[in-house]
């Protein structure tokens, strides 16, 4: 399975969006024409394959619309920086790696944080992060689990102990 997945701007970090070309293609041709409309298709097709923090569904909504508008050249490119922390899921997608996502999605929910999130099938891609044994999580390229699923509370301390020390390496 391939899954494309493009980089943005929202709120001013930039995240990984999954599929937002086909989610684009589907807007498009979806007849709508009230921007209201197509703005809430929008983001409810992107929150159905990517994480996307309750507190920022407003300024993703408004962002992914203004990205579509680039995308069929009613706009000129958006200016893009990064300041979000990277989280990266590692997996092959089998059931441990599936399931260490759902957390990893569960857990950055709850919290409510802003965060550059993917999930990465792609060995090559593994491979060049160092991953030897999936499923592994990295954040800002620190490895914080590998090789095997931990409990809920022991990935929700170790997840955001890292995004808090990435944080301050930003800073």
């Amino acid at each position: 399975m391939v899954v494309s997945v493009v980089k943005m701007d929202i709120n001013g970090k930039q995240v990984g969006i999954m599929d937002l070309e086909d989610i684009f293609r589907e807007a498009a041709s979806s007849g709508l024409k009230d921007a209201e409309q197509l703005k809430d298709l929008i983001l409810e097709k992107v929150k159905a394959k990517n994480y996307v923090p309750s507190s920022q569904e407003k300024k993703y909504r408004e962002d992914l619309y203004e990205e579509y508008r680039v995308s069929i050249g009613e706009l000129k490119e958006r200016a893009r920086t990064s300041t979000a922390v990277e989280v990266r899921l590692y997996g092959a997608s089998c059931s441990q790696c599936e399931k260490l996502n759902a957390m990893v999605l569960e857990t950055l929910s709850r919290a409510g944080i802003p965060v550059d999130y993917q999930y990465v099938t792609d060995t090559a891609e593994a491979a060049r992060a160092g991953v030897i044994s999936p499923p592994a999580l990295a954040v800002s390229g620190a490895l914080v689990v590998f090789g095997q699923v931990p409990s809920e509370n022991q990935l929700e301390k170790a997840l955001l102990q890292a995004i808090d020390k990435a944080k301050g390496n930003k800073a």
